[in-house]
C-alpha cells in the first residue's frame, strides 16, 4: 500500500467507503488503486484516510 504520514494542509478524513462513494466506484477499486500506487493513502493507527484532493488528482490522471 502506498501511504504517507499525514502532512499538514487539509487532513486526510475521507474513509474508503467515502471515497468509493465520492468518485462512484467501489469500495475495493478504490483499495486496488491504493496498492498500485495511482490514489495515496493515509494510514492513521490502524484507519486508513484518503484526502479529496488526492481522489480528485488521481481521477483526473485517470482521464
Amino acid at each position: 500500500m502506498t501511504s504517507r504520514k499525514a502532512e499538514s494542509g487539509s487532513p486526510p478524513d475521507m474513509s474508503v467507503a467515502d471515497a468509493a462513494v465520492y468518485a462512484n466506484v467501489t469500495g475495493q477499486h478504490i483499495r486496488n488503486m491504493i496498492a498500485d500506487g495511482t490514489l495515496v493513502a493515509y494510514r492513521l493507527g490502524r484507519v486508513i484516510r484518503l484526502r479529496r484532493s488526492d481522489i480528485d488528482d488521481a481521477l483526473r490522471r485517470m482521464n
